[in-house]
């Protein structure tokens, strides 16, 4: 898997169409939601370091039921 370069922003965008709800921004950090309310926050960041988005990947990854490199394809595909 290949690190991909987004920015807080452009991740919120492409969750949303996945169910998931922003639903709290404090500051330099935005919380998000999905349906069975198990949060993550995403810090505010202008491109997210290789490693948070790596540890990102295993939040979503799990909500959704899916493996990392899914999600990273769906992510990469939706930027």
């Amino acid at each position: 898997m290949v690190f991909l370069s987004i920015s807080w922003k452009e991740l919120i965008k492409i969750l949303e169409k996945y169910w998931y709800i922003n639903y709290k921004q404090k500051w330099s950090h935005a919380q998000l939601r999905y349906w069975n309310n198990i949060p993550i926050t995403i810090p505010c960041h202008k491109e997210l370091k290789e490693w948070l988005f790596n540890h990102l990947l295993g939040d979503i990854a799990e909500d959704l039921w899916m493996t990392k490199q899914e999600v990273f394809k769906l992510i990469r595909d939706n930027k």
